[in-house]
């Protein structure tokens, strides 16, 4: 099994198709993520499991041991400047 990050960028601004440098969407998210952590802004991190060809339930597995293993991720509460 293979355990990669889904992504290597940062998130970029809400409201934005694509993070700068990338012609679309498909050249920067083509996997599908598991929620692994948060980055020093507390934004979630993803990762992507890659098993054998029709081992699912292996993979499956495997997602359910590092959900169990990480525990319920808590992003900061974000402080809001409302005038």
């Amino acid at each position: 099994m293979l355990v990669t990050p889904t992504v290597a960028i940062a998130p970029f601004p809400v409201g934005k198709d694509k993070p700068d440098g990338f012609s679309g969407w498909v050249d920067w998210t083509p996997f599908t993520p598991l929620p692994s952590g948060l980055d020093d802004a507390g934004l979630p991190v993803g990762l992507q499991l890659v098993g054998r060809r029709y081992h699912d339930a292996h993979v499956l597995s495997a997602a359910r041991v590092i959900e169990r293993r990480l525990g319920r991720l808590t992003p900061p509460v974000l402080q809001m400047d409302i005038r």
